[in-house]
């Protein structure tokens, strides 16, 4: 199922490729609003898709530290956040593995993130309240090309 919202991401860029080289700044900038919209549209539809199947899952954690270090994760064509170790204090140290994926927070759809989303998004993580709830896909132990880890 992780094939499905990896080939919706790869389609949008495909799109987005073939839709801009003819544009002007006004053009481009109204074109990357419209986009940046649909883009969370195609996303919340695929994550929907994958809680349906039982692909994808929500855990509200309540403890204050999740027990997770993050890392920015680069493979098969986009970037996404991904678990990249889970410590014995974990709630859910038995059901998650490293590059399992964090999809959404609080029900809003992580989009594939630069370096610095990824930083903004650790600290938002870490500053939420509990209960926290994280909509998380099983990757079955994809293997990185880049990472950057960080504590939670």
């Amino acid at each position: 199922m992780a094939q499905r919202l990896d080939a919706a991401l790869e389609s949008e860029a495909q799109y987005r490729d073939e839709n801009v080289a003819c544009l002007d700044d006004a053009q481009l900038a109204l074109y990357e609003a419209w986009r940046a919209r649909r883009l969370r549209r195609v996303l919340k539809s695929e994550v929907s898709a994958l809680l349906r199947s039982g692909a994808a899952f929500e855990h509200t954690f309540t403890q204050e530290a999740l027990g997770l270090e993050l890392a920015l994760v680069a493979a098969g064509g986009r970037t996404w956040v991904a678990i990249e170790r889970v410590r014995d204090s974990c709630e859910l140290r038995d059901a998650l593995e490293p590059f399992d994926e964090i999809l959404a927070v609080e029900g809003v759809v992580v989009e594939p993130p630069d370096e610095a989303a990824f930083q903004a998004l650790c600290e938002l993580i870490a500053g939420a309240p509990r209960p926290l709830t994280l909509t998380l896909l099983r990757r079955r132990a994809t293997p990185p090309t880049t990472a950057d880890g960080v504590g939670g």
